[in-house]
């Protein structure tokens, strides 16, 4: 009989040899073409090769289940598209805010029409520009003789009524909160602070404003 084969060749991994793979030239970064010897558990354990680019779509694949995906839109305010909602935040943002407050204000006047008359212009800008406001005030008294006054916010572009309050009787200058607010324009109005006389026969009948402001 002939004497058994033995490697000769000292490239070949032998299982029994300790370090001979880290015995190998390293390489750092790998390429999609790059391979590594593998047993197939699906071929009886027959030897293949499986690529770097085939190694990275099976991670991928795995850990897609186990984490969202994450696209430019999961990082904004809800989730949602540009641009990022501020929507649901609280507090002063990096951001221009849009106005808080519009103060119209002017030297203080008199009139004791019983008709509306005008105490003053305001330039609104419009909501598009300013945002919705919530509230209008006027600074307003009345002399000791009419039975009440009325204001009210007339917007002049169209004629219609921003917000108004009847019967008032306050013979002190005093803040009037002018109630609910309609009819805002989405563009810019000319709006005018006008006021008017209720009963009253023996003056002084006048009725004074000296201005107020918008709110948001």
């Amino acid at each position: 009989m002939g004497e058994p084969m033995t490697n000769q060749d000292g490239d070949l991994i032998d299982k029994t040899i300790d370090g001979q793979v880290n015995a190998f030239t390293n390489k750092p970064t790998p390429v999609d073409a790059d391979v590594l010897p593998i047993e197939d558990s699906a071929a009886t354990f027959a030897k293949k090769k499986l690529s770097w680019a085939n190694i990275k779509a099976t991670l991928k694949a795995y850990t897609d289940t186990l984490y969202a995906t994450l696209i430019h839109a999961t990082r904004h305010q809800n989730s949602g598209a540009d641009e990022i909602s501020v929507a649901g935040l609280s507090g002063e943002l990096a951001d221009p805010q849009k106005q808080k407050a519009l103060h119209f204000g002017f030297e203080e006047l008199d009139s004791s029409a019983t008709t509306w008359t005008k105490h003053g212009s305001i330039i609104f800008p419009g909501t598009t520009k300013m945002g919705t406001p919530t509230k209008i005030y006027g600074n307003a008294y009345k002399e000791s003789n009419p039975t009440s006054y009325n204001l009210r916010i007339q917007d002049i572009t169209n004629g219609q009524t921003i917000a108004s309050v009847t019967g008032l009787t306050n013979t002190t200058e005093a803040i009037q909160d002018l109630g609910a607010l309609s009819n805002l324009p989405t563009g810019q109005a000319r709006w005018e602070l006008q006021v008017q006389r209720v009963g009253g026969v023996i003056p002084p009948l006048d009725v004074h404003t000296s201005g107020g402001v918008i709110e948001w």
